[in-house]
């Protein structure tokens, strides 16, 4: 159900006739929000209704609360997507970091000669055991990364 029709729904829950009963916040495993006047699952919070008295709120009160809770939900909603946005970024992150490390190891099997460079900037071509040392080296971070 789109957010602006749950808002519609729950502006007309606060207003409704009935002051009996108990109104049940549901969320599903998606995490949208369900009002609703009966029990819906597992993950249920109730919001008990209050019964009408000689001293109800005003209009002014009525319309506070309800700016209220609609602040409420649109922060939550900012934080959902917030979440997702981090959760995203960091799957892209992953993602980039596995595809480096594999295209390192890709680099150093394909090589004829590995090399570093000694403190002068000349390069010096690696001894066989410190290439299986790369390699090693490589496939720890592939590893890593792409898991």
């Amino acid at each position: 159900m789109p957010s602006t029709q749950r808002v519609i729904v729950l502006c007309l829950l606060l207003c409704g006739a009935s002051a009996h009963g108990e109104i049940f916040k549901c969320t599903d495993a998606n995490g949208t929000m369900q009002f609703t006047d009966h029990p819906c699952g597992t993950d249920v919070t109730v919001i008990p209704r209050k019964a009408a008295s000689p001293d109800a709120e005003g209009p002014d009160e009525h319309l506070q609360k309800t700016r209220r809770l609609l602040d409420a939900m649109r922060q939550e909603r900012q934080q959902a997507e917030q979440q997702k946005a981090e959760q995203k970024a960091a799957a892209e992150k992953r993602r980039h970091e596995c595809l480096t490390a594999r295209d390192d190891l890709r680099n150093i099997a394909r090589a004829s000669h590995l090399y570093r460079l000694d403190e002068q900037g000349n390069r010096v071509i690696l001894t066989d055991e410190e290439r299986k040392r790369a390699t090693v080296d490589a496939q720890a971070r592939v590893t890593q990364s792409c898991n």
